[in-house]
């Protein structure tokens, strides 16, 4: 039970990410640069998953609090809102 509530917990900034994704921006924008959008969403992906390998790797926590990429992300989706 205890290395399942922790995979879920490493999921976290997953799920956080696909939330921005649908929820924050807006549908003129994702509409107008879906490739951006994309490119900018598969950067955060890989970061993650490369991030997850190497604290594997290293037999470290992995630091499910993403908040230095999560927060700049979202903040530019919800500025996509507020500035168009």
């Amino acid at each position: 039970h205890r290395g399942a509530a922790r995979a879920l917990l490493q999921l976290a900034p997953v799920m956080a990410l696909n939330a921005v994704l649908l929820l924050c921006w807006d549908p003129a924008v994702y509409a107008r640069y879906p490739r951006r959008i994309c490119f900018l969403a598969g950067l955060l992906y890989v970061y993650y998953t490369a991030q997850m390998i190497l604290f594997s790797m290293a037999r470290m926590s992995y630091p499910s609090a993403q908040l230095g990429t999560l927060l700049p992300c979202a903040a530019l989706a919800l500025a996509s809102r507020s500035l168009q």
